[in-house]
């Protein structure tokens, strides 16, 4: 799963498919936020032998979850169900932490008197897994 915005830094670019190269070569699922002063970037590493994720280009986010028990056996596939979760629910709570931690810092910055204007994404609207967000 890519930055949807190509960075314009080649270095930045060669940063950000190396640290993916890392994840992928010790077998890790994870999240890389890149910024330098004109631009950020982000990469997910989903994928690993531990979780039923897997990639695929033809869905709008470029992984989906797949673990049928008919094709690895129940065990098999019970195990890298839970993997997912795992993996999930640990991107998850980093992102809660992180937009919590960066609030209370741009709080202190404007209390310091730092005017601080910020779009999300630009205003762009984030792409979503389904049509609809999830209950």
């Amino acid at each position: 799963m890519q930055n949807d915005r190509p960075l314009t830094s080649p270095y930045m670019e060669r940063c950000r498919q190396e640290m993916l190269a890392l994840l992928k070569q010790y077998d890790l699922a994870g999240a890389v936020c890149l910024v330098n002063e004109d631009e950020w970037g982000y990469a997910y590493h989903l994928p690993a032998t531990f979780n039923a994720i897997v990639e695929d280009p033809t869905v709008p986010l470029g992984f989906r979850i797949r673990a049928k028990s008919a094709d690895l056996g129940h065990d098999r596939a019970h195990a890298l169900t839970v993997g997912a979760a795992h993996v999930i629910c640990s991107l998850k709570d980093f992102g809660q932490q992180t937009q919590v931690w960066m609030s209370d810092l741009l709080r202190l910055l404007r209390r310091a008197g730092v005017q601080v204007t910020h779009r999300p994404f630009n205003g762009q609207k984030l792409p979503r897994l389904t049509s609809r967000p999830p209950r």
